[in-house]
């Protein structure tokens, strides 16, 4: 009798929780439904801002990120299913990125994709970034770049990338248009996507990419980058046999997961080193309390003086001496940077390329003040001074930080979206 007691509160409770998620629901229609009928119209045209009204109202339904996650995970995970799928989507305001035909080659999004490893990539507010990248998709792949020929302290755009990379064309196109005039560009390749690269940018004498420089990571006898992860890349972004190799001297260095805002200010070329702020490292930044190097930041968006970076580079020959030269001859690590004159990385054991840098800067005073970090990239960390006054020159994922609400992010991508798009 107890039991049967037991089994119908737990289906009296699922009854209910699903009876509020179906009201909850239909409260989202109803006010989506409000917000398109009253979508702005000007002579006839209806006005679109960014972000659309389905993506601002998922952001505001699901204010706590982990509810949002739940319900991105959700959207996700059901889109190839007929009629959970188009229930879910009508449910939960799911955002219209997720159903773009091109949503899953550009982000590499498997047709069945339920388990939490395969959702987590496209958590948090990933989804605010999708919708901008498919979007301006159009705009920015029909671009023509023309980067300038390079020359010794030229500035130049540098991208380490040996993969064939949905992105790869996009995210090329969408930071140099960006920086506009003045810049030059670098790019290392392997022999798997070297043809691949040159066909997308028209890299050919003559051509709008005739003054890219390519340089291949065979070279380096790192052509199988691509298969070795990201500590091998990692490393090598540290070397200086690359940074000898780079035919500027202020590098702007990019990944695939960037989106620029505004070309660097020129005030801004004088410093050695600048990434985005860590978490924990914001200024003014507390040496007790950050968990890397104050003053130091992220590398996935940085400014970088060659000459600068140089003295500090690890060192040797690659590939055989790829985290540096063992200070007894002996030590061969594989996978963290050896020991040298400014830094013994017996204890901190780093094989992060901006740790390393970060560190070896610091001990000889290269690194700028704090407050010049936010002004340039935003990462992972928001500015203390606030998004307003840091006004970021470029992004490098923060749509995959949890404690960075999705508004922030459509605030951030208004610049670019409306530059892109024309206006």
């Amino acid at each position: 009798m107890q039991s049967r007691r037991k089994g119908h509160r737990i289906i009296y409770t699922f009854t209910f929780i699903v009876s509020l998620m179906l009201l909850s629901g239909l409260t989202n229609v109803c006010l989506i439904l409000l917000l398109e009928k009253n979508t702005l119209r000007t002579t006839g045209k209806i006005v679109h801002s960014w972000p659309d009204d389905r993506t601002k109202h998922f952001s505001v339904s699901w204010r706590h990120h982990k509810w949002r996650n739940y319900a991105v995970y959700a959207c996700v995970g059901t889109r190839k299913i007929r009629s959970i799928g188009l229930l879910v989507q009508m449910l939960l305001l799911c955002p219209e990125v997720f159903y773009h035909p091109i949503f899953e080659e550009l982000f590499q999004v498997p047709a069945q994709c339920v388990t939490h490893d395969c959702l987590a990539p496209y958590g948090k507010s990933h989804y605010v970034y999708a919708t901008f990248v498919v979007a301006t998709y159009e705009k920015i792949i029909s671009m023509k770049i023309q980067p300038e020929r390079p020359y010794p302290g030229c500035k130049i755009a540098v991208l380490v990338e040996p993969r064939v990379h949905p992105l790869y064309e996009y995210t090329v196109k969408q930071v140099m248009s960006t920086l506009g005039a003045g810049w030059s560009l670098q790019l290392f390749v392997s022999e798997e996507n070297e043809k691949f690269v040159g066909q997308v940018l028209n890299i050919q004498e003559g051509g709008a990419g005739q003054y890219i420089v390519v340089t291949q990571l065979s070279t380096f006898g790192l052509d199988g980058m691509g298969q070795s992860g990201n500590r091998v890349q990692s490393a090598f972004s540290a070397h200086q046999a690359m940074y000898s190799s780079i035919q500027g001297e202020h590098i702007l260095w990019f990944q695939l997961d960037v989106i620029m805002r505004k070309s660097p200010p020129v005030h801004l070329f004088q410093h050695a080193y600048i990434g985005s702020e860590w978490q924990s490292c914001q200024h003014p930044c507390v040496t007790t309390v950050c968990n890397g190097v104050c003053g130091g930041g992220n590398s996935g968006l940085s400014l970088r003086r060659r000459s600068k970076i140089l003295p500090v580079a690890t060192k040797g020959v690659l590939p055989r001496d790829l985290w540096g030269i063992p200070p007894n001859g002996t030590s061969k690590r594989r996978d963290y940077f050896e020991d040298d004159e400014l830094h013994n990385n017996s204890l901190s054991v780093w094989f992060e390329d901006d740790l390393q840098i970060s560190y070896k800067l610091a001990t000889k005073d290269l690194l700028p003040s704090g407050d010049v970090l936010s002004g340039f990239a935003l990462g992972e960390a928001l500015p203390i001074k606030g998004v307003d006054k840091a006004d970021p020159c470029g992004l490098h994922k923060p749509w995959m930080v949890p404690h960075i609400h999705p508004s922030v992010l459509e605030q951030l991508l208004r610049v670019p979206f409306l530059r892109a798009m024309g206006n």
